[in-house]
């Protein structure tokens, strides 16, 4: 439990949360979720099983959910943040913050298990 409570599990932890407080809601209010919220869900409710068994692999499937989540292919939160440079692409604020939270404090982890090769 001690590890899950780490500062590397800190933005995965912030994702749950969000993703907890849109269940929440969605059952005492009248919120509808959209389908890309639940594919978000399954993929976000993996890392924790991959932070304790395969570091590595947890590293690219939160970065790979960041960049879907970026792109707004998924969704974690029940609202849609997002802002665009065009009529086409959109972005989502909240996983950019993610994504760089968790480079930010994972960076030790990736230099550690990603090391340059000379």
């Amino acid at each position: 439990m001690k590890a899950l409570l780490s500062k590397e599990f800190f933005p995965v932890l912030i994702a749950l949360a969000l993703l907890v407080i849109s269940l929440i809601l969605s059952f005492t209010k009248d919120i509808v979720l959209p389908q890309k919220f639940y594919f978000g869900l399954v993929l976000v409710n993996f890392l924790p099983f991959l932070f304790k068994t395969n570091k590595k692999l947890f590293i690219y499937l939160y970065i790979l959910i960041m960049i879907l989540g970026t792109f707004n292919l998924i969704n974690i939160f029940y609202l849609e943040l997002e802002f665009g440079l065009s009529a086409i692409i959109f972005f989502n604020p909240l996983f950019v913050f993610l994504l760089i939270l968790f480079l930010v404090l994972n960076k030790d982890l990736i230099h550690n298990l990603f090391p340059k090769k000379k």
